[in-house]
């Protein structure tokens, strides 16, 4: 019986289990013995199992700079579960995750196709909602949880907490995910990433050749579309600032305006029809409900006197920091340990959390792949590697932009946007010393 290299099998585990976070998303909770998990969990157990035997079992056992950054993180965050906070599972899942798959081994096409494919089972499971919404009203339980057996968790209970501050004429949607802000964050993420297909097909990147022009065009729309059925200012700031972000860098290179200008347009004309829309039904209850939400509850959520308001929410966890003990400015008061569930931010909850010590190797790990590839774009390389170098650097500020922004640390596919960007890097500067 053949078996497969240990390398290629991870890789393919790794396309399955990207796959897994699409078409079987973190919602479909069961329980074994008393333990919860979910599919996704149980495809990284088999990763982490491949990946630990590959380690083991290469002769040469190099560990590159950003695994042994990751490393040290771990042990950072073990500390904090175990001496300063409270257990803190997922913490320990995201570190081990990022470990594992920041291996050279691990291929850009793996990671690609992955990502391209998930995308689709991600965007049926918001069709799902919105036609739930539609027949039923806002979804409160696991899809087809009448089909599923009793291990399943069938109750979405963060759905159900919400259900009564959702609008009755308008499909807020958040599901496979627990709030819309992450929903808008991943259709953000995903139309960035789909902009950077389609410049990469133009370039003929050999990872995107099998993936259609078609595919990404729908992939395009379909991500504005999710933004907008989310309504939240969330998915906005982050595509928003990314894309000028984007234009930026294109101009810092000389690329022509109206090729420059092509991208942001991508986004401007659509959010400006999506405007005119509104205005053209000025007294419609669902235009008036997107009016409040988008622009009206703005003046309370960036009112720093506003109790509860997302900006009055970030200055307390400011202020918290503030007042620490030394020590615990260093090391964070520990997870879990916050009075309020978090902060509105990941950056923010971070830095009480972890302190300084646990936020800097969150910002050094985040930022690691743009340190591999800024000279490659400042120099004159080609455009292929420019156009890569831009993206590596777009995706990981996105990020950076998103942690900010909302409260989003324990999101698989933002870190696994970070993995792309991770794996261009690494693919470039394979090609800057091959030449």
């Amino acid at each position: 019986m053949r078996t497969l290299p240990l390398p290629t099998l991870k890789n393919k585990l790794v396309f399955v289990y990207l796959l897994t976070t699409g078409f079987l998303p973190s919602v479909f909770v069961f329980k074994i013995s008393g333990i919860s998990l979910n599919p996704d969990r149980v495809m990284f157990g088999l990763l982490l199992g491949v990946g630990l035997i590959s380690f083991f079992a290469k002769k040469d056992k190099f560990i590159e700079l950003v695994q042994l950054l990751i490393a040290v993180n771990l042990v950072f965050v073990l500390i904090n579960c175990f001496l300063i906070g409270q257990l803190n599972l997922v913490a320990i899942y995201i570190s081990l995750f990022l470990l594992v798959l920041s291996g050279a081994e691990i291929s850009t096409v793996s990671v690609i196709r992955g990502l391209y494919i998930a995308f689709f089972g991600y965007f049926f499971w918001v069709l799902y909602a919105l036609g739930y919404f539609m027949l039923f009203g806002t979804l409160t339980e696991l899809p087809f949880s009448s089909f599923l057996p009793d291990i399943f968790e069938k109750t979405l209970d963060h759905a159900e907490t919400v259900a009564n501050t959702v609008s009755t004429v308008f499909p807020r949607i958040a599901f496979p995910f627990a709030t819309p802000p992450h929903l808008s964050a991943f259709g953000a993420m995903y139309f960035l990433f789909f902009l950077f297909l389609r410049e990469a097909k133009r370039t003929n990147y050999a990872p995107t050749i099998k993936i259609s022009n078609n595919g990404i065009r729908l992939g395009l729309f379909f991500s504005l579309t999710i933004i907008l059925l989310s309504l939240s200012k969330t998915g906005f700031a982050i595509l928003l600032l990314a894309m000028l972000l984007n234009f930026f860098l294109e101009s810092i290179i000389g690329m022509p305006i109206k090729r420059a200008l092509g991208s942001l347009s991508l986004v401007i004309i659509p959010v400006i029809i999506f405007l005119l829309i509104l205005l053209m039904f000025p007294d419609n209850l669902a235009v008036e409900y997107i009016t409040n939400r988008l622009f009206n509850s703005a003046k309370s959520d960036f009112d720093i006197n506003s109790s509860g308001g997302h900006l009055s929410v970030r200055f307390m966890g400011i202020y918290h920091f503030l007042y620490l003990p030394l020590h615990e400015k260093f090391f964070g008061i520990g997870y879990l340990n916050l009075d309020e569930i978090h902060y509105h931010s990941s950056i923010i909850t971070a830095l009480v959390e972890t302190g300084i010590v646990g936020l800097f190797l969150f910002m050094l790990i985040s930022v690691y792949p743009i340190k591999k590839v800024f000279s490659i774009y400042l120099s004159k390389s080609t455009a292929l590697d420019r156009m890569l170098a831009r993206y590596v650097i777009v995706i990981c500020l996105a990020l950076l932009i998103a942690h900010f922004v909302y409260e989003m640390p324990y999101l698989i596919f933002i870190w696994s946007f970070w993995l792309l960007a991770l794996r261009l890097s690494s693919d470039l500067m394979v090609h800057k010393s091959n030449h």
